[in-house]
């Protein structure tokens, strides 16, 4: 079996996130190997989301790359509010992931309704699921 070179870098990728994920976790939370760690980790995650979602022109690797980049974000933004006030980047934030809900909801009703509840070969549960993360 060939693999093609883009799926490698993003096994490498994934490997690499995997393991800064691991340290992150293991070391002292705020201390210099979690914040280095926590670091390559965002990096990873928004790196391989971009890739995907740009050299893969099939709807929902775009969508999960593009949502994989919102939620790893968010995540580290909110590790790294000092004083709890919402600042402009989090309505920015709230209206992408508005979008997100508007976009995948009529395709997740349009799934449903077909006779092997998919579309594109993506199933209707793929959808829902989109739908409910955080």
């Amino acid at each position: 079996m060939r693999l093609s070179p883009l799926l490698i870098i993003h096994i490498c990728g994934g490997s690499v996130g995997l393991l800064a994920g691991t340290v992150t976790m293991a070391v002292r939370k705020g201390g210099r190997w979690h914040r280095v760690a926590g670091q390559v980790f965002v990096g990873d995650m928004l790196c391989r989301g971009a890739v995907i979602a740009y050299m893969r022109a099939e709807p929902p690797n775009i969508i999960a790359g593009l949502l994989a980049m919102y939620m790893v974000t968010t995540a580290w933004l909110t590790g790294r509010h000092k004083d709890g006030r919402t600042g402009a980047f989090d309505w920015v934030a709230l209206m992408f992931a508005l979008g997100f809900a508007t976009y995948l909801w009529p395709l997740g009703i349009g799934a449903l309704h077909r006779p092997n509840r998919m579309m594109n070969g993506v199933p209707a549960a793929w959808h829902a699921r989109l739908l409910r993360s955080p």
